[in-house]
């Protein structure tokens, strides 16, 4: 990060100034009319050799002359020189806007890379469900009853020995680790898987979906009416 107080004067020395930024951290050089802070060395050369050149581009324009009188013709007209105080508000403004073009970005290069943060997207598998009335569901095998949302809003589930799909929303951007979650689920068939079963708990429980919240690799789904939550890992 690169923060000015100041502005270097057209004539500034370009060695100077690279010399001044790489100074070591949290040290303050003023060279020129301007103050620099460093607080990144990489990051304040690139910007003290742009701001160089924008202050010696300044000084070249301002050497602008008069036009001669030519032997053929009238005297061309004078261009206007620019003046000392016109270009600091040009560099002024150019230095102002360099924040806002590094944070744009640093904005961007953060959407497409790095690491992401937990995600509502993906496959879960049910761990069990706790109601407000202290009774409990946990299914012995939590690998045979999953939940999978799509980046699409679609859902497929897996509840013992039966299938189920239908579609999910919410209000929460990508990377929220909480929010509003609403699913609903479309065609589901209704096989008796047998004793000790617990899919009819487990689809009841997903149409009553009302919030969710992510917690490491956990996801905790609310049950409307404060009827209980229920609770998913990740695949193993």
């Amino acid at each position: 990060m690169l923060l000015v107080s100041g502005l270097a004067a057209p004539g500034a020395n370009i060695e100077k100034l690279v010399a001044a930024a790489g100074e070591r951290r949290g040290r303050e050089r003023y060279r020129e009319g301007l103050r620099v802070v460093v607080l990144d060395d990489d990051v304040v050369v690139g910007y003290v050799i742009l701001i160089a050149l924008i202050a010696n581009a300044v000084k070249s324009s301002s050497r602008i002359r008069r036009g001669s009188r030519s032997s053929l013709g009238p005297r061309e007209p004078a261009r206007r020189r620019l003046t000392p105080r016109v270009a600091f508000i040009r560099v002024k403004l150019a230095l102002a806007a360099l924040p806002i073009l590094v944070g744009v970005a640093l904005t961007a290069c953060g959407g497409n890379g790095g690491s992401s943060g937990p995600s509502l997207v993906g496959s879960w598998e049910w761990e069990g469900s706790h109601y407000s009335n202290d009774t409990e569901a946990t299914p012995d095998d939590p690998s045979k009853y999953t939940l999978e949302l799509g980046d699409d809003g679609s859902v497929s589930v897996v509840a013992d020995c039966n299938r189920s799909s239908g579609t999910w929303q919410s209000d929460a951007g990508d990377s929220a680790t909480s929010g509003s979650l609403e699913i609903k689920l479309g065609a589901t068939t209704l096989a008796e898987c047998g004793p000790g079963s617990l899919y009819r708990e487990f689809l009841r429980d997903l149409g009553g979906a009302a919030a969710f919240e992510l917690t490491g690799e956990k996801l905790r789904i609310d049950i409307r009416a404060d009827v209980g939550s229920m609770t998913f890992g990740q695949p193993s």
